[in-house]
């Protein structure tokens, strides 16, 4: 659906959505969260790995099933420069014979990883889907020793 409601005006594969967790897994077309839609994580010290997963789905047109589509997952840091290596993920959808003309589908992922940021501040985990930024999900990384002892949002 759009912004208005409306079904099918989506002429594109399109990023629908994608949110940080302590933990996520798909498992047959469900998502699965623990810790979920969190906006700040807090590291020990700045060498240690930040453990998350992330969840994303993408919805693809019926006029664009049956073509190859690649979305991509990277970690930025506040000033656009990539941190992480790109994740790709190479993908074709096809149309399953009951469903209905003009449907859209939807594709999940979880991926849950160790991911080296290195130093305090904000980043965002930006999803491109077929050469295009469609998504991005900021967070900020708070260091214990530089927030006065915060308590870790994660394990």
């Amino acid at each position: 659906m759009d912004a208005s409601g409306a079904a099918g005006t989506f002429s594109a594969p399109y990023v629908d959505f994608l949110i940080l967790a302590d933990r996520a897994e798909a498992v047959n077309g469900k998502l699965y969260l623990m810790g979920g839609a969190w906006d700040q994580y807090t590291l020990g010290t700045p060498t240690t790995l930040a453990r998350f997963g992330v969840a994303v789905a993408v919805n693809v047109p019926w006029t664009h099933t049956n073509e190859h589509h690649r979305l991509e997952l990277r970690i930025d840091d506040a000033d656009g420069r990539a941190v992480t290596p790109v994740l790709p993920f190479d993908f074709q959808v096809g149309r399953p014979p009951l469903l209905a003309p003009g449907a859209e589908q939807r594709l999940l992922w979880a991926i849950n990883g160790d991911w080296r940021l290195g130093s305090a501040g904000a980043y965002a985990v930006v999803a491109a889907l077929d050469g295009l930024d469609r998504r991005r999900t900021g967070f900020q990384l708070l260091i214990k020793a530089e927030t006065g002892g915060a308590t870790p949002s994660s394990p």
